[in-house]
């Protein structure tokens, strides 16, 4: 079994990986043989989630000797990301499905224009939302938030985004809405715990420290998020999806918690060549109980799990030829524009 990525490991692939720019052209030859340069994966911060789950993809395929080398590089995330895979300058990058989903659609700032070579190869980590409110609250779902203080963080975070659109779907207008908050996620814990606000949200993998921290500070409870508003979400918006928090990822809780969320989603594009999305998708979907060992993010995920051909845009060619092989059924990939 391979080892947890330390962090001081993972920082020195970053400085190794700083020479290689733009590893991948329009003009790559389809031949793994002629990918002489590792394919840099664009990540976030150190700090986050991204660049280690990254990390542990990486040392996976590269340890299988998959045909291609691949190297991280830590980046300001989702958004920069993907305008990088665009021009180029990343063959590989992770990214929140939504986000990847208007950049491959267009219309949404800053995506204004689609990018019909955007192509998805592996589904990692989901990142679900955590609704927490006091033990003693009234609040029992989603209904119960009506005329509450909540706090979803600043101006374009992943939390306010999601919620937002819930209160859309409920049609709740100003008289429904109660106080919202933009506290930093940082101070939420101590608002909720001093009954400046009802409930607080992360958007986060599970297990994760922070919704820990906040539920030890008080007596504190998470709430279950279902129903109506949650079915017509994802029934619509394919960058959504339906996950139980786990039991046990916190103490005290010992029943699954139902959610919804987005997908940590690595994205290549059609100058990716074939060989190398096939060899990507059989290092990692043909080890899974190693990449489960390499980070708590990873560690319930198995092959079906990571199939990331439902999210509204196209499976990449060599990860579908892998699929079919491997009998995990995929749609047939869209023919390069």
């Amino acid at each position: 079994m391979l080892p947890r990525l330390p962090a001081i490991a993972l920082i020195l692939t970053l400085a190794a990986t700083s020479v290689f720019a733009n590893p991948i052209t329009k003009t790559t030859q389809s031949s793994v043989r002629e990918i002489s340069q590792p394919l840099v994966i664009g990540t976030g911060a150190v700090t986050g989630i991204y660049f280690p789950a990254a990390g542990a993809v990486q040392r996976l395929v590269n340890d299988q000797k998959a045909g291609v080398h691949l190297a991280i590089e830590s980046t300001n995330g989702s958004i920069s990301n993907l305008q990088a895979l665009e021009s180029g300058t990343l063959a590989l990058a992770v990214a929140q499905s939504d986000w990847a989903y208007y950049a491959a659609k267009g219309g949404q700032a800053p995506f204004l224009r689609p990018n019909s070579e955007l192509r998805t190869l592996l589904a990692l980590h989901g990142e679900l939302l955590a609704m927490i409110v006091k033990a003693d609250s009234d609040i029992k779902d989603l209904d119960g938030l009506k005329g509450k203080k909540i706090n979803l963080g600043p101006s374009a975070s992943g939390p306010r985004t999601i919620m937002t659109a819930v209160f859309a779907t409920l049609n709740w207008g100003i008289n429904e809405m109660g106080s919202i908050l933009d506290l930093p996620f940082a101070e939420q814990s101590a608002a909720l715990c001093d009954g400046r606000v009802d409930a607080i949200v992360f958007l986060v993998p599970h297990p994760n420290a922070a919704v820990q921290e906040a539920l030890g500070r008080c007596p504190t409870r998470l709430l279950p998020l279902t129903g109506r508003a949650v079915d017509t979400l994802v029934t619509t918006n394919p960058f959504y999806s339906k996950s139980m928090i786990p039991g046990g990822s916190y103490t005290g809780i010992s029943a699954d918690i139902p959610s919804f969320g987005v997908r940590a989603l690595l994205l290549g594009t059609t100058r990716l060549p074939d060989q190398a999305g096939y060899g990507i998708a059989k290092a990692v979907l043909g080890n899974t109980a190693t990449l489960n060992s390499l980070h708590p993010s990873l560690a319930r995920l198995t092959a079906p799990d990571m199939k990331a051909d439902g999210f509204g845009i196209p499976i990449h060619a060599g990860v579908a030829k892998y699929m079919a092989e491997a009998g995990l059924s995929a749609p047939e990939p869209a023919p390069k524009p």
